[in-house]
């Protein structure tokens, strides 16, 4: 001071390491699955994007994601670091070949898939052919799944009916003639000439035994009558 005296005093100052936060390596998943998220480097882990609190966090995002992590030790110091979760869309599958109806002793067909390189499977299948004979008679799923080089797997499903086919013939009986067969549903139902009835009573089962259509109509000699049956489903009758 201005008397020439000298004082000292001392303060002692602690400083403390601040954590190495680490979130961990970036990773890649396909849509739809999950990865687990597991941080490091000190006591408290505060994460963003609605996670909160906690070391590790099981996330399935949509869409690629960026999640940043906060964490802090004992002393209130804290650092940040960031994991990139990149999300890849699943491949586009779709396959071809198959037809929604087959007779039940019909032949193999050969399926198609896009793109080239998966699987088929289902009742019937073998490799790419599907066998309306080995298949039986039903309702049939049809799968092909596809995996790509990321590892992602998708799947294309179509199903198929198969089922006894009759097939009535363009046939002469000995009073009438019905045709064409197959057919689109519309019948023409040729009365002969020497009409020896005044009225025909028509009536359609399924291969079940159930009756789906009846019709009766007045019968001239050499007339043509057509019925319509384009509103049944597909299959034999």
């Amino acid at each position: 001071d201005q008397n020439g005296c000298i004082g000292t005093t001392q303060v002692s100052t602690t400083v403390f390491a601040i954590p190495v936060a680490n979130a961990g390596s970036d990773v890649t998943i396909c849509q739809g699955s999950s990865t687990t998220l597991s941080a490091s480097g000190g006591n408290n882990y505060s994460w963003d994007q609605g996670l909160g609190n906690g070391a590790t966090h099981t996330v399935s995002p949509s869409a690629t994601t960026t999640y940043t992590v906060t964490v802090s030790n004992g002393n209130n110091c804290s650092s940040t670091d960031q994991i990139t979760v990149t999300v890849i869309p699943p491949p586009t599958v779709s396959f071809s070949g198959l037809d929604t109806f087959y007779c039940n002793d019909a032949a193999a067909t050969t399926l198609t898939g896009s793109p080239a390189g998966g699987t088929f499977s289902g009742p019937g299948v073998t490799g790419n052919s599907f066998d309306p004979v080995a298949a039986g008679n039903g309702t049939h799923a049809i799968t092909y799944t596809y995996t790509d080089n990321n590892g992602c797997t998708n799947q294309s499903v179509s199903s198929t009916n198969v089922d006894i086919c009759i097939g009535i013939e363009d046939q002469a009986l000995s009073q009438l003639v019905l045709y064409p067969s197959p057919s689109t549903g519309v019948f023409n139902l040729q009365l002969p000439q020497d009409l020896n009835f005044n009225s025909v009573e028509i009536k359609v089962w399924d291969t079940r035994g159930k009756q789906v259509f009846q019709r009766g109509i007045e019968a001239h000699a050499g007339e043509k009558r057509q019925f319509d049956l384009s509103t049944l489903a597909r299959g034999p009758y």
